[in-house]
């Protein structure tokens, strides 16, 4: 499939909340392929494309770190006051452990958010074992992998 050039107007999410349910739990939806296809191909058309190999518009976590989340979540959860029922996703410049080369690159982190809608942690400074996950796999550009843009 080829990159959609006539993308929708993209805007700010400023006031995109006041139009979703505020039942954090639930918040988030199983999307189609095509849409998925679709989204992509917006994001893409709006920014450098898949094509420049500087643009990491993906990022990949293995299902056992997102195990060990999960689990970390449950663990939470069973003695929490207020508990935790959604995560948030945060853009972010991080040093990976294993680049030899220290340079910062982009990242995502996920931060367990509480019933409120505040985060778990205010990110610094944290005490005791952290409930986040970073450190993501640059994908699918610098990859070399092909997902939803063929």
């Amino acid at each position: 499939m080829e990159t959609q050039t006539n993308s929708p107007q993209v805007a700010a999410n400023l006031d995109v909340c006041e139009t979703y349910p505020q039942d954090l739990i639930n918040a988030g939806n199983p999307i189609s392929e095509a849409r998925a296809r679709e989204s992509i191909g917006y994001y893409l058309a709006a920014t450098t494309g898949p094509n420049d190999p500087e643009h990491i518009f993906g990022f990949e976590y293995g299902l056992n770190t997102l195990r060990t989340f999960m689990e970390q979540i449950d663990d939470y959860n069973k003695n929490a006051g207020e508990k935790i029922v959604a995560v948030r996703i945060y853009h972010a410049v991080s040093i990976r452990p294993n680049d030899a080369s220290k340079t910062p690159r982009r990242d995502e982190i996920l931060i367990p958010v509480l019933e409120s809608g505040n985060d778990l942690y205010k990110v610094a400074p944290i005490v005791g074992p952290p409930i986040i996950v970073g450190d993501t796999r640059p994908c699918p550009n610098q990859c070399k992998l092909t997902l939803l843009t063929e």
